[in-house]
């Protein structure tokens, strides 16, 4: 997938609550659980990421991810920002996305 198709398809699905809440399956639970569960979801997400930038890239990513949450950006735009420290980004934002909603998925069910 390439990094305009990635905009298109999976940033949106970040920035929509009720797009996630649907992929999550808790469309159906009170707003105040969707927005638990979301960001819940989005903050593992974000760790999983995280986990994939190369060490050389750790201080600068550190860097910039500090300077934007002290500016109030959300989990989305951080998301977005680590395409510059992730090598193959689109690929690994797929699997990450994959993987959690997965596990969120299983979770649920048990």
């Amino acid at each position: 997938m390439d990094e305009q198709k990635t905009q298109q398809n999976i940033i949106p699905l970040l920035k929509d609550i009720d797009a996630l809440a649907q992929a999550l399956q808790i469309q159906d639970c009170s707003p105040e659980l969707q927005l638990k569960v979301i960001n819940e979801w989005s903050g593992l997400l974000f760790k999983r990421l995280l986990l994939r930038i190369p060490a050389e890239y750790t201080a600068q990513a550190q860097k910039t991810i500090a300077e934007m949450h002290a500016k109030g950006k959300d989990s989305a735009e951080l998301i977005d920002a680590l395409a510059e420290y992730i090598p193959d980004f689109e690929k690994s934002l797929e699997e990450e996305i994959a993987r959690t909603l997965n596990e969120f998925s299983t979770a649920k069910s048990k």
